[in-house]
């Protein structure tokens, strides 16, 4: 790997993987997390990753015996990037999107601000509270306003007070990391979003959820009583 002024490369070994060849497709995956977060500190050093590929180039013969073979090659491929080479070296990426499936080489990064790295578990996540979800235009899961009138739209005429109240809802999509506060939801959104034809994925559902104080009657008595769980004020994916 070189840089534009430099003509010697610099390379630096990251790690390697013994594969046995079983005649079927499969996945080889490599950690560079370590690799990344140097790149994020010190971007001069982020000259880019090279794959290479060696095979033993070895025959079996029936009865057991091994024969070299300069033949025989171990092939190699980025499954969704079988397209047009271009004499320039790039892959035709227009012929590339129009691919039903990609499976393209990538990364999968996950960045967490810097507050989020410290133990704080008191702190109360307020990312998709009414404070936020009313005050911008979000389309992924967030509090919805919704009001309700007793009368009107449940034909409830037993509570006296309030009229109606704002009961909110959660709606909307949920992207990858958006507000996952387990591990099985990160990978339930990171599955929908590799996968994205696939049924199972993340669902917006209330978080907090505060009581609703009401008055009614019983005969000529007034009551007033809390009803628990009755207003939203946060979502989640879940």
């Amino acid at each position: 790997i070189l840089r534009p002024d430099e003509h010697i490369a610099k390379q630096r070994y990251i790690g390697a993987k013994n594969v046995l060849t079983k005649g079927t497709s499969e996945w080889v995956s490599f950690d560079v997390t370590e690799t990344v977060r140097e790149w994020l500190m010190y971007r001069e050093t982020n000259l880019g990753l090279e794959i290479s590929v060696h095979c033993p180039c070895h025959t079996f013969n029936p009865n057991g015996d091994i024969i070299d073979n300069v033949n025989e090659v171990l092939e190699v491929k980025f499954k969704g990037v079988e397209g047009e080479y271009e004499e320039q070296g790039r892959w035709d990426l227009g012929r590339l999107k129009k691919q039903k499936e990609q499976y393209l080489p990538h990364l999968i990064l996950m960045m967490i601000p810097p507050h989020r790295l410290e133990p704080q578990p008191r702190r109360r996540k307020r990312a998709l509270d009414t404070d936020y979800c009313f005050s911008t235009v979000e389309e992924n899961c967030c509090v919805r306003r919704l009001y309700i009138d007793f009368r009107r739209d449940l034909d409830w005429k037993w509570i006296h007070e309030p009229k109606g109240y704002f009961a909110n809802y959660c709606s909307g999509p949920c992207p990858y990391l958006r507000s996952s506060d387990t591990t099985h939801t990160q990978l339930l959104s990171l599955y929908n979003t590799l996968n994205p034809e696939a049924s199972a994925s993340p669902c917006c559902v209330p978080q907090d959820l505060e009581p609703l104080t009401i008055l009614y009657y019983s005969g000529r008595t007034p009551k007033v009583e809390q009803l628990s769980n009755m207003i939203v004020k946060s979502c989640k994916c879940s």
